[in-house]
């Protein structure tokens, strides 16, 4: 390993120039100076790619795709198709990173062993205030189920493709490439990783700053109920496939999907009448009732209440969940 290695820092960009410069002076300005950044134009229609030029005539680390637009799957895998680096990591052009962020991954690889993913701990930014979101600990994971049960348990490993340090040789071995033509990507793409990672090591330090925005993808009224629901179901549909191929544990097998099942919901509850839709077609992609997993996996006292809503033939029980999941997203 090379004291120095080379680090491809990958940046999709699409309709962000009000906060392109923030990200990007602060990739440039890293302490760590062996990178290689790659800006991803995704045919975004601002002033993002002159913004991009402007930065690459200026830095000769920096390496520019103008692309047609085809999402952010699409961004990142046009990312991987050309890195160079020993080591790859992912920043989104909304957010921003502290001088130390890849120091304090490249710190790793010099003291430890070669791993799969590093993952750290990140911000949380919104207009009132920036909270730390505290995930990662100092920890080694050095078998796959334990890191499979790691990342089923939600609270070990973020699910999130940013914020962490991949070795490429293993993303290319195992051709780990996002899933295109999909939205909410980072949910199939990390649990595919965890299945093929071998060593993972999780450390609690945090320098990502994650700037939650009202027109991100993830929050945009702008975005079909339908499209939604149909990427939801195809990462429903593809996770119980890889847990059950990989033989994973019932239980966090059950609280996983259910995990993906109530967000899922909670993108539709602006009415019961776009909840009750959401519901149903989550419904079809299970081949059973989502309610059956609220049953499975609660205590003794909310699963005989879950148990008697799966049963009872009406609305009733659509409804009260709708209520269950709007009170808690408050």
């Amino acid at each position: 390993m090379q004291d120095s290695p080379l680090i491809s820092v990958i940046v999709p960009i699409y309709k962000v120039e009000p906060y392109l410069r923030r990200c990007l002076d602060s990739i440039v300005n890293q302490t760590y100076t062996n990178l290689e950044i790659i800006l991803v134009d995704d045919g975004s229609p601002d002033s993002c790619p002159a913004i991009c030029d402007e930065y690459a005539a200026k830095d000769n680390r920096i390496v520019v795709i103008h692309k047609e637009n085809g999402g952010l799957s699409d961004a990142r895998n046009a990312g991987l198709d050309i890195c160079k680096g020993e080591y790859i990591s992912f920043v989104d052009s909304d957010d921003w990173v502290d001088e130390e962020y890849v120091n304090s991954f490249v710190e790793i690889t010099k003291k430890e062993e070669d791993y799969d993913i590093i993952a750290a701990n990140h911000f949380v930014c919104t207009r009132e205030k920036i909270v730390p979101s505290c995930f990662s600990r100092d920890q080694k994971i050095n078998h796959k189920k334990n890191i499979l049960t790691a990342y089923c348990q939600l609270e070990t490993i973020h699910i999130c493709a940013w914020n962490k340090l991949y070795n490429t040789y293993f993303l290319k071995k195992n051709r780990l490439f996002f899933r295109e033509k999909l939205l909410f990507e980072d949910q199939l793409y990390g649990l595919q990783c965890s299945t093929k990672a071998n060593k993972v090591r999780l450390i609690p330090q945090a320098h990502y700053y994650y700037n939650v925005r009202q027109d991100s993808i993830m929050n945009s009224a702008k975005i079909s109920m339908e499209k939604r629901i149909f990427s939801w179901s195809i990462i429903l549909q593809e996770s119980i496939k890889i847990l059950n191929n990989n033989e994973t544990p019932i239980q966090n097998k059950n609280s996983f999907i259910l995990h993906k099942i109530e967000e899922a919901l909670s993108t539709s509850i602006r009415n019961f009448s776009e909840f009750r839709y959401a519901y149903h077609k989550i419904k079809e992609s299970l081949h059973e009732k989502p309610l059956h997993y609220w049953e499975i996996t609660s205590k003794k006292l909310k699963k005989i209440f879950f148990f008697i809503l799966q049963n009872i033939p009406s609305v009733i029980p659509e409804y009260l969940l709708y209520r269950h999941l709007k009170k808690r997203n408050k």
